[in-house]
């Protein structure tokens, strides 16, 4: 008896040994977070994607990823920030990002616990250079673009190019559960979007030959008042497309400079660039290759927060010696959520001025997980 009791004594750290050799855990567990990224092309809706406006709109300048605990798990509080990453060596081509891993503490990673992660891309231009390791999950949850940050003024857009520290994209999944074994777990995809849209006015008349045969001018563009919000959360975790503070909105209109009638490119046809039943790529290809071409000309680009409201507007113009204004619309409240390309597109015929109403979201890309 004792001496069967003595070999299963020395036998009992054998085998456990055994078992933590057969576990590798001398190896350190790692965690892949997968993330959908946008690259330089654009949707609408399922119809296809289209070429994107400026590879600027695509820049990934700073990457910052987040992991918390969703709830309490191997005696931490639900709320602990499990890991971090701010990669510094983005290799940037087309959308394509380098890969990463990030470690992960051997109890949390035994447990497999629900998690959430929130990715944010070129901070700075959102109004937050300042976030880091330490950052909570409430900070993140609160944080907002607001002010002169894509807003409106009276004088025009606060944005009206692509920032030198890029677009602002973001994204967040909450109560994503950990998969795999260790020493390797892995999780979801997290899509990350751009946090503002874009709109642009686009004009054209017609032309005889050499000569115009419209006496046409734009006088102003006016966007209303009381639509674009006040405050948009940067991460979006509602069943909306958008999330702002409700109810708040800015106050005033924004106007955008007109065009001369020497401004206005001019064509033997300009209703062949007027939206009809294309596909999304075949609008936006249309609408960039008259640009190109010298058939169309692009004036009031802005970059804007979100809104859950339709967007209105009007535009003064002058036609044959007499003033006159056209009122135009986005079809349905909330259709200028984050992440959508907006183009109003008036052309001046003989007698008369038409327009049309485009929109496409920007969401195509790709995935990537972020691994050694």
């Amino acid at each position: 008896m004792r001496r069967s009791a003595l070999i299963g004594m020395l036998l009992l750290p054998l085998l456990m040994l055994a078992g933590c050799r057969g576990r590798n855990r001398e190896d350190v567990p790692q965690l892949q977070v997968y993330i959908h990224i946008p690259q330089t092309t654009l949707t609408r809706a399922d119809e296809g994607s289209v070429p994107s406006e400026m590879l600027a709109e695509n820049r990934i300048e700073t990457l910052q990823i987040w992991v918390f605990l969703h709830e309490e798990c191997a005696g931490l509080p639900a709320g602990t920030c499990l890991g971090y990453l701010a990669p510094t060596n983005l290799m940037i081509s087309d959308g394509v990002l380098n890969q990463y891993g990030m470690p992960l503490n051997p109890a949390v990673a035994d447990a497999h616990p629900d998690v959430d992660v929130y990715v944010l891309a070129n901070a700075a231009s959102a109004g937050h250079p300042h976030l880091g390791e330490t950052t909570t999950r409430a900070t993140l949850d609160a944080l907002v673009m607001d002010g002169s940050v894509f807003g409106v003024s009276s004088t025009g857009p606060t944005c009206s190019g692509v920032p030198e520290s890029g677009l602002p994209f973001a994204g967040v999944g909450k109560g994503m559960h950990m998969r795999g074994s260790y020493p390797v777990l892995s999780l979801d995809v997290v899509t990350l979007k751009r946090a503002v849209s874009k709109l642009r006015f686009v004009f054209s008349q017609l032309v005889d030959e050499e000569e115009p045969l419209t006496d046409c001018a734009v006088t102003r563009i006016l966007i209303d008042g009381s639509k674009i919000a006040t405050a948009e959360y940067l991460f979006n975790d509602s069943d909306n497309p958008y999330k702002i503070v409700p109810n708040l909105y800015e106050t005033a209109s924004m106007a955008l400079p007109g065009l001369t009638a020497a401004q206005i490119a001019g064509n033997t046809d300009p209703e062949k660039y007027a939206f009809e039943e294309q596909t999304a790529r075949e609008y936006e290809a249309l609408i960039q290759q008259g640009i190109t071409d010298g058939e169309l000309t692009s004036c009031g680009l802005s970059y804007l927060r979100e809104t859950d409201r339709q967007l209105e507007g009007t535009v003064e113009y002058m036609l044959n010696g007499m003033p006159g204004s056209a009122r135009f619309t986005m079809k349905d409240p909330g259709d200028f959520a984050r992440n959508h390309s907006w183009i109003v597109y008036f052309y001046f015929t003989r007698d008369a001025i038409r327009f049309t109403v485009s929109w496409t979201p920007w969401e195509i890309g790709h995935d990537f997980y972020l691994t050694d």
